[in-house]
């Protein structure tokens, strides 16, 4: 079948290995084996074939390195690739990610996640070498180092997976100048009907994406080892859809300006070291459906209003013991306010003002008491004389009584114990 351009036997139970044979297919345009039971290597000489644009190999049981699809010598020319799908995610893939793929200038999708590479990022992911490359997925591998700023420079790139990693260091900042994450560009040249499909999960459920990926906007890093605060300028991605920082180690505020992504439609902060306030200014991201803020540092008053009104579960701020406010059951002062308008600080502080009154109130009535029944005494004693003589008549008795009995009992009671 020498001018065989299509093979789709996807979705099938084929097992084996690829054939070496079919890198004969020197017009192969489009190959589908995605979701069987093959095995073994993928064979290095398909990569040769310089009219490949659609290679889907996921979900089976291949192993070994990734092909090098690399320029092809055609007519004494050097021919580039016109490849512009590879999906070889779900598979038992190890090594590294080769540098002969910085050769695919018309590579759109590249998805190599769920397997067990390992290494570093590759440096030549740049937008110089794959300027029109749109998805990248990475996830659930070994990678390991930080996430280099290269990648920023992917101007067209509208899906950056990386989660499940073992990736360091801090966010790089630069992502805000991904140009597809902040305006709308609509692409149609990598769409086969229903056969490009890529997996992501979204709202903490994987799901397939195969015509809607082009209105898929998302950045997930969640499950590495990042560190650092969230970078301001991330809150210039007005198109992204979905943001998942999870499982990381970030620290600091969360960005106030927050509410700029006015397209957000999940939001995962969870299990961080991030402090501070939530900001008011999340409530003005309309098109949220997820939140989870759980397990961080997170303290003050939950805000209320606008969309947050409808995100009511209270697993989405558990695990912050310094929150509170609907809908966690731990209210805030400011929850007591009255019906003036005033807060519950205003109020407690107009208790204890009113306390010290009182208090004065009574120092001052035991204190006029007081006085008043000392100078009844002292005046009338003073005032009238045969009062006074017998006042101190009746004290000099008592202290005789006193004096006499003393000496008369003192000494019997010392011959009692002697």
């Amino acid at each position: 079948m020498p001018n065989l351009s299509t093979l789709v036997l996807s979705r099938n139970l084929i097992n084996g290995s690829i054939p070496e044979s079919m890198c004969h297919f020197t017009s192969l345009q489009i190959l589908d084996l995605h979701k069987n039971r093959l095995s073994g290597t993928i064979p290095h000489c398909l990569g040769e074939s310089s009219e490949l644009e659609f290679v889907h190999l996921a979900f089976n049981n291949l192993s070994g390195d990734i092909p090098c699809f690399r320029l092809t010598h055609v007519e004494n020319e050097w021919s580039s690739s016109y490849l512009s799908f590879v999906s070889l995610n779900d598979n038992m893939l190890s090594g590294q990610i080769p540098s002969c793929l910085a050769n695919l200038s018309t590579l759109e999708v590249l998805d190599v996640g769920e397997n067990k590479l390992s290494g570093e990022i590759p440096m030549f992911i740049t937008g110089l070498n794959l300027p029109v490359l749109r998805i990248l997925r990475l996830r659930n591998n070994k990678l390991e180092g930080s996430i280099p700023e290269q990648l920023c420079s992917l101007s067209n790139l509208q899906i950056l997976d990386l989660g499940l990693n073992y990736l360091g260091g801090t966010i790089p900042s630069c992502l805000a100048n991904m140009t597809a994450m902040n305006s709308f560009v609509d692409y149609d040249s990598i769409f086969y009907a229903d056969m490009n499909q890529v997996n992501e999960v979204i709202k903490g459920i994987e799901r397939a994406y195969t015509t809607t990926l082009k209105y898929m906007v998302n950045v997930d890093l969640s499950c590495n080892n990042l560190i650092g605060s969230i970078p301001e300028g991330i809150t210039n991605l007005t198109y992204l859809r979905n943001l998942n920082l999870s499982y990381n180690h970030l620290s600091g505020q969360i960005p106030m300006s927050i509410g700029c992504l006015k397209s957000l439609e999940s939001l995962d902060l969870s299990r961080n070291k991030l402090q501070g306030t939530i900001p008011i200014s999340m409530g003005a991201i309309f098109s949220l459906e997820s939140l989870d803020l759980s397990y961080n540092n997170l303290s003050g008053q939950i805000p209320t209003g606008n969309q947050l009104q409808t995100l009511n579960d209270p697993l989405s701020y558990a695990g912050n013991p310094y929150l509170c406010g609907d809908p966690l059951a731990k209210k805030c002062k400011s929850d007591n306010d009255s019906p003036n308008g005033s807060s519950g600080d205003q109020n407690n502080e107009d208790e204890v003002s009113e306390d010290k009154h009182e208090t004065m109130w009574f120092y001052l009535v035991v204190m006029s008491g007081f006085a008043t029944g000392f100078w009844c005494v002292v005046g009338t004693l003073f005032l009238k004389k045969s009062w006074r003589h017998a006042f101190f008549r009746r004290v000099e008795f008592v202290q005789d009584w006193l004096y006499v009995a003393v000496v008369v009992r003192v000494p019997k009671l010392m011959r009692r114990f002697i």
